[in-house]
């Protein structure tokens, strides 16, 4: 099932226009509900044998079982991504669904990590291809619950979460943002705080929360202090982990120094370090080896 919801997601993603009517989309909708719900039966039914049963075997088979629905929800919530990218005007009942049926239960503090990151990596797709024009009241629980969980201990929860910061500064308004761009900084500074578990992970995780503060210093730089966030970014680059946050992050560096000197003339040591660490790796593209020359000349 998790094959046969890949395929349909590259369907989707590769025609990249619109082409479902809104029957289909809706019955999209229904179908992966259908499936997410007939999943969490068997996780139940599992959990409470587990409770009767004790055998060594079977708790490998329901570990193994477990790792099985968690992949199918993944696939669920890529094809739901894909659908937001490519029919956003057409997904708004799906969104209303899972707002009020589906995110609060795999949001609770009490479920898994699994959940926790199954409800955020829809909350992102939601942030990043639907905006809060379309979904006004349920923009604010929305981010609250990426910011909430963005100081979790599971790296793939953390790094969804600011992935999820970094959008919210993107596509919010200005006036939305001034709200939350405090604890939105203070969760990031937090986020950052963590020392490696896995190094792989971490690092993405880390990389994510760098490239939410290069974000609102580019979106939303009216309601931050901006000097403060430009110490803080630039104490953290380069970025190591992943590769397109980097690239992007490097491009808009350069940037800066291109376009405000006045602002990073104090970062010159700084940037002749992070560009020497990058310059003709995987994490810079040509167009920023470009500007790094230029800024360096």
């Amino acid at each position: 099932m998790a094959a046969q919801l890949e395929a349909i997601k590259d369907i989707i993603e590769c025609i990249e226009v619109p082409f479902l009517t809104q029957e289909e989309v809706d019955e999209s909708g229904r179908q992966i509900v259908n499936i997410l719900g007939t999943s969490i039966d068997r996780r139940t039914r599992r959990e409470e044998f587990d409770e009767e049963d004790s055998d060594p075997e079977d708790e490998a088979f329901t570990e193994f079982a477990k790792e099985e629905e968690d992949t199918l929800h993944t696939a669920l919530s890529e094809v739901l991504g894909a659908l937001f990218k490519t029919h956003k005007n057409m997904t708004i009942t799906i969104i209303n669904y899972f707002y009020k049926d589906v995110l609060s239960k795999f949001l609770a503090p009490t479920v898994s990590h699994h959940d926790h990151k199954f409800a955020i990596f829809i909350i992102d797709d939601i942030i990043e291809f639907i905006g809060p024009e379309l979904v006004p009241n349920e923009w604010p629980a929305f981010s609250e619950a990426i910011i909430k969980y963005c100081t979790s201990k599971n790296e793939a929860v953390r790094q969804a979460c600011a992935y999820g910061i970094g959008m919210l500064a993107k596509t919010s308004s200005p006036e939305f943002f001034a709200a939350t761009s405090n604890v939105c900084l203070e969760t990031l500074k937090a986020a950052l705080q963590f020392t490696p578990n896995e190094e792989k992970p971490w690092g993405h995780a880390k990389d994510n929360a760098v490239a939410a503060l290069c974000k609102m210093i580019k979106y939303q730089f009216s309601n931050i202090d901006l000097p403060a966030v430009m110490t803080q970014f630039v104490a953290e680059l380069p970025l190591k982990f992943d590769k397109e946050e980097a690239k992007e992050c490097h491009d808009y560096f350069a940037d800066l120094f291109l376009q405000r000197p006045d602002l990073m003339l104090q970062f010159t040591g700084k940037a002749i370090k992070v560009f020497g660490n990058i310059l003709e790796t995987k994490y810079i593209s040509p167009e920023t080896t470009a500007k790094a020359k230029a800024l360096l000349a």
